[in-house]
């Protein structure tokens, strides 16, 4: 899943840091997969929240709630790895 985040709205925010910061979220090993609605578009969502769920074994459960553009968006991932990688930008960032 390929994202845009706006860094400057964190609390941690250093201004001499990217305002956004691009990426993909890599789930490795997914056992559980739901999304409501089932059809959906991330054009230009914004993440609301984000919780870990309990779940069974190893794997971990992640819940994302999304802004849509026509509606709210639930995605609820389980697998056993998340991996972030950052995708560098034409002008380095």
């Amino acid at each position: 899943m390929t994202l845009e985040l706006c860094q400057w709205k964190q609390s941690f925010y250093v201004e001499t840091q990217p305002e956004m910061q691009l990426g993909t979220l890599i789930f490795s090993d997914v056992t559980f997969y739901k999304t409501e609605p089932q059809l959906f578009d991330l054009d230009s969502s914004e993440i609301l929240a984000v919780d870990l769920l309990p779940s069974e074994g190893e794997d971990e459960r992640i819940k994302l709630v999304l802004n849509g553009l026509d509606d709210v968006i639930v995605l609820n991932i389980q697998s056993s790895e998340v991996e972030w990688r950052e995708i560098k930008t034409e002008d380095g960032q």
